[in-house]
Parts: C-alpha cells; structure tokens; sequence
C-alpha cells in the first residue's frame, strides 16, 4: 500500500500519521532553524512538532492542539508521565474535569492554518486575563506579555494530541 499524503495538518494527525504517510502544504515550511523536527506555519510564525502524544486507541482518534511555551511543552511531554496521567489533564467536562481551570493542558482542534494571527490565539487562550491587563496596564504591557505565554523564542508553538 502506498503511503498517503495531505496538505491539512488536522487529516494528517488524524489519519495519514498514523500510516506513515506525508504532510505538505504551501501553507507551512520545514523549520528546524530553532527546533529540531519542527513544521513552521508561514502566515502566523507558528511552530508545529511534527510528532503528536497519540493517546488514542481507537481508529477514529480526533486532534486537539496545545499552543504552548518551551517549558510547558517539556511539563507535558516528560517521559516518566504515563499516557493515562497525560489524558486526564485534557479532560474539559464532568466532575474529573481540569484543562481549563489551570491543573490541566488546554487544548483546541483549530490548527495553526485556522488562525488569524497570534494575537488571536492569545486572545482565545488568555482572553478575560488580557482585557483585563489591558484596562490596566495597556497595549504595551499585554503585547510584551502575552507571547512568551505560547512561544518559544518570538513565535508560538504548538504539538498535538491524539486522542
């Protein structure tokens, strides 16, 4: 069987991953200029690992993104974490629930591609704390602020879930 290839990050995560197959797209470039295996999405600067936590078990497994700064990424990504700890911390419903309330990994299933801007992101992330801090402090303050939060170095990153 021949590999597959697709330009949609989500359908490569959720398909052609898995089978060994290919990603390219006009829209991202190879980048291992600051990381190592590392995918660059050219409109927004953000930087994609090009190997998901894949938490699934079942054939149709969905991805969530996790926008995120160098030292939460090695948080996560710890190999003494057994898989079961790191899917807890993306639970968003029901009593057991944490990914949004600060003990747990905050996750969407919007790639990079789907994105305005990385203000956009950081406002989908951060959005009550930055109106806040700008009210407060203003523009300045939240634009030097903010970025580190889901950036390494000057552009944000993010790796996938599988799950």
């Amino acid at each position: 069987m021949a590999a597959m290839e697709t330009d949609s990050l989500v359908e490569y995560f959720e398909k052609v991953y898995r089978e060994g197959g290919d990603f390219q797209s006009p829209d991202y470039e190879h980048s291992d200029e600051d990381f190592l295996h590392t995918w660059r999405h050219k409109k927004t600067g953000i930087i994609v690992w090009k190997d998901a936590m894949d938490l699934s078990s079942k054939p149709n497994a969905k991805v969530f993104f996790h926008y995120t700064s160098a030292l939460a990424f090695h948080n996560i990504t710890a190999l003494e974490k057994e898989a079961a700890e790191v899917f807890a911390s993306l639970v968003t419903e029901g009593p057991r629930a944490n990914a949004w309330w600060g003990a747990g990994v905050y996750s969407v299933p919007k790639p990079p591609d789907e994105w305005t801007n990385r203000r956009q992101l950081l406002d989908n992330n951060f959005r009550r704390m930055m109106r806040r801090d700008l009210e407060q402090h203003g523009e300045s303050y939240v634009d030097e602020e903010y970025p580190p939060r889901a950036g390494f170095r000057h552009s944000s990153s993010t790796f996938c879930f599988v799950v």
